[in-house]
């Protein structure tokens, strides 16, 4: 679907109004009723996006309607998993190994080994 299709479903919307009053009439009704069909038919199209005097065309911004809720659907699926993957840390760092047998330094020694471990990273 080009931009310009999409601006042109989008765009529908003021003919949805138009589309409804028309309702109040038999042809209306069975057009709206056929619309409801085609709408069911497609669950995941936006039925906003949905219009058409035919069943064609019913159709057509049918798939259109739906190709658009994919995509929104996809790239707001993209845009939450970069925000999970970028907030949870990927792991526990493995252990660290130290040449230093802490347990037999005086309690100053160990003080300055804990601060150069802390500056060391």
């Amino acid at each position: 679907m080009t931009d310009g299709e999409a601006n042109a479903v989008a765009s529908g919307g003021s003919e949805l109004a138009g589309a409804q009053a028309e309702t109040e009439g038999p042809v209306g009704a069975e057009r709206a009723r056929l619309r409801e069909l085609v709408l069911r038919a497609h669950p995941e199209a936006i039925p906003e996006l949905v219009q058409g005097e035919t069943l064609e065309e019913l159709e057509t911004s049918a798939r259109l309607a739906t190709e658009v809720y994919r995509r929104i659907a996809d790239s707001v699926r993209e845009a939450v998993a970069r925000e999970a993957a970028a907030s949870v840390p990927a792991g526990q760092p493995g252990r660290q190994t130290y040449l230093v047998n802490i347990e037999a330094l005086s309690p100053a020694a160990k003080i300055a080994e804990g601060l150069r471990r802390v500056k060391r990273g």
